[in-house]
């Protein structure tokens, strides 16, 4: 095998943007978004409504939110994952709107949503100094009074239940092969999960990429999720397990949805 020297990513989610929908290929978007337009609907925000895809990714939840009727738009700190958002999006003769924004950067975003939505524990992506409870203040200030912040996150309980694990997801595209082998390392006082990405493009027996991107991301738990949407104005109208309707959510159940209405 031919090998070429490796070059660290400089940041998370730039490499790799290209690679992202092929590794994610069988994630279930519509089934996803389907069950986050039943929720909305159940708390009063229909289709016909403007929705904000904040951390959007490549934004194949948000083009769905668009089949299903939402006005839609979107946001990403990654300006390589908005690059294969956009493509995505003409593809689809969408007419999604995109921003290149950061969490930090919410109050630059457009106004008067029904919905702010953010999918895939994407606000375990924030750090400190910031804090949730800021960072849902600003997201308020784009909602209409009533609207609603929906999103799903990380579950203490189960985080620190789990142990630390090496995942391979390995793809394959006619005579291209991608392969990334993830490594977690828990941070229990921090309350922080670091994990190590490395990845590698293979075309026959010659590798075209070898990178390593490295993500640091947050866990809270429950009660400091619904203390954060308080103190930033909202009221918490649900907590779910993810894909679940009726039932609460366990110290077992890793990813919680929580619905919180502006107020």
């Amino acid at each position: 095998m031919t090998s070429r020297k490796r070059k660290p990513a400089p940041a998370a989610f730039s490499r790799s943007a290209a690679l992202y929908d092929l590794l994610y290929a069988e994630k279930p978007y519509a089934r996803e978004a389907e069950y986050i337009s039943a929720l909305l609907a159940s708390h009063g925000v229909k289709p016909g409504g403007r929705l904000l895809d904040l951390a959007c990714g490549t934004g194949r939840h948000l083009l769905e939110w668009e089949r299903l009727g939402f006005v839609v738009a979107g946001a990403d700190a990654s300006a390589d994952m908005l690059d294969v958002a956009r493509a995505n999006a003409k593809a689809r003769r969408s007419k999604a709107t995109f921003h290149h924004r950061a969490f930090a950067q919410v109050e630059e975003l457009p106004g008067g949503q029904d919905a702010v939505v953010c999918m895939f524990s994407a606000v375990n992506y924030l750090l400190p100094p910031d804090t949730l409870a800021a960072l849902f203040g600003r997201i308020r200030t784009r909602l209409r009074r009533g609207g609603l912040l929906v999103l799903d996150h990380w579950n203490g309980f189960a985080v620190l239940a789990q142990s630390e694990a090496t995942r391979v997801v390995k793809k394959a595209v006619g005579d291209t092969t991608v392969l990334r082998i993830a490594r977690s390392r828990t941070q229990t006082m921090e309350q922080r999960v670091e994990v190590a990405y490395n990845y590698m493009v293979l075309r026959g027996d010659v590798v075209e990429q070898d990178f390593e991107e490295r993500h640091q991301l947050a866990f809270h738990f429950p009660n400091e999720m619904r203390r954060a949407f308080v103190e930033a104005g909202f009221k918490v109208e649900a907590e779910l397990p993810f894909l679940e309707a009726a039932r609460a959510p366990t110290a077992q159940d890793f990813h919680i949805t929580v619905v919180g209405r502006a107020v």
